[in-house]
Formats: C-alpha cells, structure tokens, sequence
C-alpha cells in the first residue's frame, strides 16, 4: 500500500517537529490514526486477517524487501516454511557468524525461512529497559537484513514501528537512547535526517554478544 507508506512517512517528520514530550503520544496517535483511516481499503472477497493485520502486513517493505513489520500471531504461521540454511546466508554473514561462533543452528532459533522469505521468532529481546530494547531491535532488524545480502544496516523507520507494536517505543528518549549508542551505528550524529542505521564492528560485536545470552 503506497499511500500507507506515505502517510508513515508524514507522520515520523510530524512526530519530528512536536516538543520531545509529546513524541511518543503524538506518533502513536497519528500512527493509530492512519490505520484507522486505511481499513476503508478494500479487501478481495474471501481474504483472511482483519484490517490491522492487513496493514501491518503492507508496511512489510518500507526498508526493502522484507524487513517491515512482521505480523507475530499465537495462531501460528501460514505458507511453506522452513528452515534456514548456509547457502540462505551472505559470504559476509557467514564469516560475522564464523568469527563470533554462531552456527546455523542458532540462527534457526532467533529466524525461520516463509516462503523464501526471512522472518524474526525473537519474542523476548532479553531486556526490560526500553532504551536497551529499543537498540536491541535496532540490531536484530539489521542482522535480518544481513542474512541474505551480508549488509548489517535497517531504517529508523521500521526500527521505530517494531518499538511501537513492542511498546518499548520511548518518544521523549528516543533520539538520546541512539546519541548515547552512537559507537554501535555508522552515523556521525544522530538527527531527523538520519534514515538508515548501519551497524559498525563495535554494533556487529554487540549483537554476536547479546545472540549469546538470549535463552
């Protein structure tokens, strides 16, 4: 849905503009604002999920291919699914999991393969911290995107979403919670113009770190 990624993107420069005590407030009343606005959208006779679902699942490919918002549902996942294997993975990724010692097998529990296509089984980040949930999701999205294409990098956007449907988003913190992990993130300062966050050798290290303690 075009017009949904668009509006989510006038709503991350509206929130932008509000006194940080309100951001949090503001992004997720416009946030529910849009969905609200975008169930009058409609659906081919005999579709399944309802309109969040629906538009939870349009959002999908903000960053690129796949790595949106992913729908987690107790009802289990539909498609064919299966397991991931080394020649799923980069060259770059499989030397990031070599060097740090993380097999296959690993990745098979923190992700599994839907249709060819990546998807996190993270439920718990590990952390009761909003900051530190938020830049734990921050890594996990961008070793999701690494898998496949050995680029370790994902949006603030999507980054921000997954904190929102997590409830770990911080409006009032967020851009200090990021200023103050600047060593994890190839960005010189952290700013509304900032779009992308690419992880460094210190964010890489992190991340092998905290895939070694998640149970």
């Amino acid at each position: 849905m075009p017009i949904f990624k668009e509006r989510l993107k006038e709503i991350v420069e509206l929130v932008e503009l509000v006194p940080e005590q309100f951001k949090n407030q503001c992004f997720e009343l416009l946030l529910k604002e849009a969905i609200e606005a975008s169930r009058v959208v409609r659906v081919p006779s005999g579709e399944e999920g309802n309109g969040l679902d629906r538009n939870k699942a349009a959002v999908a490919d903000i960053e690129g291919a796949g790595d949106g918002e992913e729908k987690r549902s107790s009802g289990g996942h539909s498609g064919s699914q299966a397991e991931i294997v080394n020649s799923d993975l980069h060259l770059k990724t499989r030397r990031f999991m070599e060097r740090n010692g993380i097999d296959i097998a690993r990745i098979n529990e923190l992700f599994y393969k839907e249709d060819g296509e990546i998807k996190p089984l993270v439920e718990d980040y590990g952390s009761t911290k909003m900051a530190q949930c938020q830049i734990r999701i921050a890594l996990f999205r961008a070793l999701k995107n690494a898998l496949p294409t050995g680029e370790f990098v994902t949006s603030v956007e999507a980054v921000k979403l997954e904190c929102v449907d997590r409830k770990t988003f911080d409006g009032p913190n967020w851009s200090k919670n990021f200023k103050q992990n600047a060593t994890l993130f190839d960005f010189e300062d952290f700013s509304r113009d900032v779009v992308e966050l690419r992880l460094t050798e210190d964010g890489k290290q992190e991340l092998a770190n905290i895939i070694s303690q998640l149970g």
